[in-house]
C-alpha cells in the first residue's frame, strides 16, 4: 500500500483567510519502508512546509482495474470517514 503525503503547501500564501489555497500543490508519494516517514521528518522542520500527513482515503475508492468512483458517492462516502473528518477538511464539489 503507498503512502500518500501532501507536501510542499507553503505557510506563507496561507493568508489570513484560512480558506486560501495553494494554486500548484505538490504530492509526495511513496511505498511503504522506502524512506518517506524519514523524508516527512526532516521537511516538516522547514517553516514553509506543510502536508495532512497520510492520506490513503484519496485513494480506497478507487477499484483495482483503477476505476474512480462515481463523485457524489465519492463525497458522501468522504462526509462519514472518520480520518477525513479528523483532518477538518471540507468539500468544495464546484471543483471539475
Amino acid at each position: 500500500m503507498l503512502r500518500f503525503y501532501t507536501s510542499f503547501i507553503l505557510r506563507q500564501i496561507m493568508l489570513s483567510d484560512h480558506r486560501s489555497f495553494v494554486k500548484k500543490p505538490m504530492f509526495l508519494v511513496g511505498a511503504e519502508r522506502s524512506g518517506t516517514t524519514l523524508l516527512r521528518l526532516m521537511l516538516s522542520h522547514h517553516p514553509q512546509l506543510s502536508w495532512c500527513q497520510e492520506f490513503e482515503y484519496v485513494v480506497d475508492q478507487v477499484t483495482d482495474d483503477g476505476k474512480l468512483p462515481n463523485l457524489d458517492q465519492y463525497y458522501e462516502w468522504l462526509e462519514t470517514h472518520r480520518i477525513f473528518q479528523a483532518r477538518n477538511f471540507e468539500i468544495n464539489q464546484n471543483f471539475d
